[in-house]
């Protein structure tokens, strides 16, 4: 079955890039300086506004938007399989997508990458596969429910026993019947995003080295590093 790769992606990579607009506007300076380490910064050596505004918002955009943009990918992945398979939306706990492919109910959990949780939540994990698997088989007693943790890159199919993992083209073959799509994701998602990331990040650090520069820097234009210290750690 054809469809529009590029709508799909453009439709969640746009809501992707407001949501992060959105959250960039409301960080804090005084707030982002409380939850980092600042001896961290300084066994760096970082010295000026700028460079400090610049490791800042390495830190506090890798981990979110590491979250944000795996659901977006989770997004673009339960949109192609509802088009190709008819796929829906689970509303079973802990579970992203349902979909009936060669005579099988397939239940999905999907992650960014393969590295995901803890074993307390793998644990649990494998408890809302098997309460969702007793749930279709209480209205089809003949169901045959293929448990599957679906990662959005890496690599490999893994038997974990009560569910299959799979990490990057398997997965997305999964979803999509086609074995290239992995990497038909790229120009797509490349194009849809690329005036997304640099210039709100740039702002943002913009923004950051002037407050930092007006607040937290000593006469000289360094760093005043006593006085982020106590900010962070004071009694």
């Amino acid at each position: 079955m054809s469809f529009d790769l590029s709508s799909i992606v453009e439709t969640h990579i746009q809501r992707f890039v407001e949501a992060r607009r959105e959250s960039i506007k409301q960080i804090k300076l005084s707030v982002l300086l409380s939850k980092k380490n600042p001896y961290l910064f300084m066994a760096r050596h970082t010295d000026t506004p700028s460079e400090f505004a610049e490791e800042l918002v390495a830190a506090v955009l890798s981990s979110s938007e590491e979250t944000m943009f795996g659901d977006t990918l989770e997004s673009v992945a339960i949109d192609i399989c509802a088009t190709v398979f008819g796929g829906q939306k689970s509303t079973a706990t802990g579970i992203d997508l349902e979909f009936d492919r060669d005579t099988r109910r397939h239940i999905v959990a999907i992650k960014s990458g393969p590295n995901w949780g803890n074993s307390s939540q793998v644990a649990k994990l494998t408890q809302d596969f098997a309460k969702a698997t007793r749930l279709i088989r209480q209205h089809d007693s003949k169901a045959n429910v293929l448990a599957v943790n679906g990662c959005c890159y890496g690599r490999g199919v893994h038997d974990r026993g009560s569910y299959i993992k799979m990490c990057g083209a398997p997965f997305w073959e999964l979803v999509s019947g086609d074995t290239q799509m992995y990497v038909r994701l790229v120009d797509p998602l490349r194009e849809a995003a690329s005036n997304g990331f640099v210039t709100e990040r740039n702002g943002l650090i913009r923004r950051l080295t002037v407050e930092l520069a007006a607040g937290w820097a000593t006469p000289a234009g360094h760093i005043d590093w006593v006085k982020v210290v106590e900010h962070c750690s004071a009694a």
